[in-house]
């Protein structure tokens, strides 16, 4: 099988800010919960946004995930 992208509004974490650096964790509930499997199996990529927080790329890449910024105008 070939890589799996998987685009969605959200990442499958929660990224909270935890003093100088941020907690990552994965999400519960909806999509996050019903791809987390197959997201976690195979050679996959969940692209989507992280949140209103500062540039997490290095961290996020851990958990399989690239963040897309979005700014409001």
């Amino acid at each position: 099988m070939g890589k799996v992208l998987i685009v969605s509004n959200r990442l499958p974490v929660t990224v909270k800010p935890k003093g100088d650096d941020f907690e990552i964790t994965p999400s519960a509930g909806g999509l996050a919960t019903g791809l987390r499997g197959p997201h976690q199996r195979s050679d996959s990529l969940w692209i989507g946004w992280p949140g209103a927080l500062p540039r997490l790329e290095e961290k996020l890449a851990g958990f399989k995930t690239a963040p897309v910024y979005l700014s409001v105008r």
